[in-house]
């Protein structure tokens, strides 16, 4: 039996959440904890009354969370049962009751998830073995964290450390720990609840669509749309809202007020980072379309996202296909998970656009989106910008304690540090400290640093994960560094060790055994495997780096590689990086002397980039090797730019084809493609009929290194790559030289011209 105190501890805090609209916490750890959670739903079912749901996150013992399932179905309860690892399917459904078993080995990730989906009024209850095991315990999740040489044994916990810390610490929380009241900290109903909402006048859309609205943010995300819509100025609405304020069901909502109001638009095309990011859209478009009598109709059977409405069609398409829509408006959901580039370039095809981007959440953080993407904006002329933030949460009323303590555990609200004036204008690298910093320190009182390093990620970052903070504090291999000024971080570097690796561990990897971790040397093994150095020899990867955004472009981000490279030089041969390319980015490492050694051969399903990894030795005796990795990776890459690149960039195939080694290329040439080749430069022969003695030209002078090509401007470089090597037409091409097609069709027969006389030998 539990004892009376529990009973009446965990009484108050379910009355607290039942009548205040906001969440209440329970957690239930130690002996008989399983009983305990079945009393407080007993308890929460007598204090609701009937008609509440509960979501139960269930562990692999069935005698836990069976008999609380019973007893919810008894009761006429909607229920659900998953798996920990089922968690993202519940993105976007709501809770009365979220109960967790093992709650100790839900990842950041699935906490944040789980927690939020649980409305006002409802009790989020944690089950568990004693606090001291929730730091303690490896779960299945803490095996992935382990790369090869690091052992099972060298885990660290100190994320989960922090989470139970943050636990006593917070209001609206109740800690029972084998049957005993251990913590508890009301939270009175100050009174403030849900503002009344005020539907506007003389709207175009129909009153029933404000109607729809919960917060008055979502009425003014609504109007906002219909601002847009009106304005005879190409325009964009820019949107931001923290997590559960509402952004993307309001979305839904204004877009079928366009279709049932008078603004005669036929295309509404929508993209996010993957579809389930747009379902809530969609679930809302439908829902609100149905209750205004308009039938709504799928395009295809196998694409719910894809509708025809009142002779209008809305469309989801994938970040990608967005790039070549034309027309009508287009709506970009969670933007901040879509890479920069894609972003500015759908500004070219919609003359009205909407891009709407989640601040803080456990799916990532959009205020470095916020930042960057609005300043591109502004410098656009013609372009009218339209801002509007969602603040008050849907789900529950403001100040809800349980979403204060859940921002504090994950992070989701860190900043960078704040910088005065002088500082952002006068400050230089040469000024700021390298810290090597201790994580022990970093997650225990070294809370201002851990803020700060986060922040930096959040503000400079489009995708941020809780998960992240898993793999900083707990896996073995993985290191950090800042750069500060008087105690500022400045610039943030997330690090791990990688290399050095044994023969079993090599051949494991070269039979498609992958191991966790190990990014670049299991890569480079996987599709050049008679280079298999960076595997045999320690390296470091530098899993992410960013500077404070005030402070962005001004040489501290390379001054942190450059103090890293230092310290790193005595115990490793090399270091590297891998990320989603785009051209300022690979620039970035290029300028600092990092050397391509692959490109993914397809997008990321989710971020529309290309992986690339980059390389640099630390040690002489290794150039060499890297020298010659860089030469067959250049190789693949001119070999696949007609077929598997063919839609890269020309500027990022021009960057991913540059080397600084001291190596000339000769090209095979027999006498006739040479005479093709001297044909074509005096206009007798077209290119059609000489481009495959162009093309090796070409390769001559991209497998040579920068030292020893021909000087070209990058612009004609370009333009070859992209007629030349990926097949695009001359219309194409040309906008790329910024010439016309006669006069670039000129500059490539004076180009071969040139590199006739600079790469090839006169043959008698």
């Amino acid at each position: 039996m539990t004892g009376p105190q529990a009973i009446e501890s965990m009484k108050k805090a379910i009355k607290e959440a039942v009548s205040s609209h906001h969440r209440r916490m329970i957690v239930v750890a130690g002996l008989k904890s399983d009983e305990l959670v079945q009393e407080a739903f007993k308890i929460y079912a007598r204090t609701k009354g009937g008609g509440f749901s509960i979501l139960i996150i269930r562990d692999d013992s069935e005698e836990k969370h069976t008999p609380l399932k019973w007893m919810a179905e008894r009761l006429g309860c909607e229920i659900r049962c998953i798996k920990r690892e089922e968690t993202s399917e519940i993105l976007g459904s709501t809770w009365d009751v979220m109960v967790a078993y093992s709650a100790h080995f839900l990842t950041p990730n699935s906490l944040g998830r789980v927690i939020e989906t649980v409305r006002g009024g409802g009790v989020i209850i944690l089950e568990g073995p004693e606090l001291d095991e929730w730091y303690k315990t490896i779960s299945p999740f803490h095996k992935r964290l382990v790369s090869p040489p690091s052992r099972i044994d060298q885990v660290k916990r100190r994320f989960e450390k922090r989470l139970v810390e943050k636990l006593f610490r917070h209001r609206g929380i109740w800690i029972i720990e084998n049957g005993k009241v251990k913590y508890e900290s009301p939270y009175p109903v100050t009174g403030k609840g849900r503002k009344r909402i005020k539907l506007p006048e003389n709207t175009k859309m129909p009153s029933m669509i404000y109607s729809r609205a919960v917060t008055q943010d979502q009425i003014a995300l609504i109007r906002s749309v219909e601002h847009l819509m009106t304005t005879d100025k190409k325009a964009v609405l820019l949107s931001k809202a923290d997590r559960g304020r509402g952004k993307s069901s309001a979305l839904g909502i204004a877009l079928a007020g366009l279709i049932t109001g008078d603004f005669n638009v036929k295309k509404i095309y929508v993209t996010a980072p993957s579809p389930a990011n747009a379902l809530t859209l969609f679930e809302f478009l439908n829902d609100t379309l149905k209750k205004a009598g308009i039938r709504v109709k799928r395009m295809k059977e196998k694409e719910p996202l894809s509708i025809r409405a009142s002779k209008v069609r809305v469309q989801y398409l994938e970040p990608e296909k967005m790039e070549r829509a034309r027309g009508g408006l287009g709506v970009i959901d969670e933007a901040a998970g879509i890479p920069l580039p894609l972003l500015i370039s759908y500004l070219g095809n919609f003359s009205k656009a909407i891009y709407a981007s989640t601040v803080h959440g456990y799916e990532g953080a959009g205020r470095g989106f916020a930042l960057r993407f609005k300043k591109k904006l502004e410098k656009m002329r013609g372009l009218k910008i339209i801002e509007v933030d969602l603040e008050e949460p849907v789900r529950h009323s403001p100040g809800d304690p349980i979403e204060r303590w859940l921002y504090d555990v994950l992070l989701l609200d860190a900043r960078p540090a704040e910088l005065s004036e002088d500082e952002i204008t006068n400050l230089t690298p040469e000024k700021t400290d390298y810290v090597k910093v201790d994580r022990d320190k970093l997650f225990g009182d070294d809370e201002r640093r851990l803020v700060q390093f986060v922040g930096t990620y959040v503000s400079a970052h489009y995708r941020n994960r809780p998960d992240d903070l898993l793999l900083l504090g707990d896996a073995p291999l993985h290191f950090a560094r800042t750069i500060e000024y008087r105690g500022k971080v400045i610039s943030a570097v997330h690090l791990t060790a990688e290399g050095g690796l044994n023969e079993k561990h090599i051949k494991s990897i070269s039979e498609g055994k992958i191991p966790h971790g190990q990014l670049i040397p299991s890569t480079v093994l996987k599709y050049f495997p008679s280079h298999d150095f960076l595997a045999r020899e320690e390296g470091v990867r530098v899993v992410r780096i960013a500077v404070n955004p005030d402070l962005a472009g001004r040489g501290f981000g390379s001054y942190a590689l450059k103090k890293l490279e230092e310290e790193l030089s005595d115990d490793y041969s090399w270091i590297g990086a891998g990320f989603g390319v785009s051209r300022d980015l690979l620039n970035f490492w290029l300028r600092n002397g990092y050397i391509p050694v692959h490109i993914s051969p397809v997008r990321n399903a989710t971020s529309g980039e290309y992986s690339v990894i980059v390389v640099k030795p630390l040690k002489e005796e290794i150039r060499d090797r890297l020298f010659r990795l860089n030469l067959e990776f250049k190789n693949r890459l001119f070999e696949s730019l007609y077929d598997t690149y063919y839609s890269l960039n020309p500027s990022i195939a021009l960057g991913l084809l540059s080397g600084d080694f001291d190596f000339r290329y000769s090209p095979d040439l027999n006498e006739d493609q040479i005479g093709r080749a001297k044909a074509y430069t005096r206009g007798i022969l077209s290119y059609e009929g000489s481009c495959d003695v162009i093309r090796q030209l070409l390769k001559a002078h991209f497998m040579s290194g920068n030292k020893k090509r021909l000087a070209l401007s990058e612009r004609l470089e370009r333009a070859l790559i992209a007629r030349v090597l990926q097949g695009k037409s001359w219309d194409i091409s040309a906008r790329l030289f910024h010439r016309t097609e006669y006069e670039t069709i000129y500059e490539f027969r004076e180009a071969v011209k040139k590199m006739l006389d600079h790469y090839v030998e006169e043959k008698a």
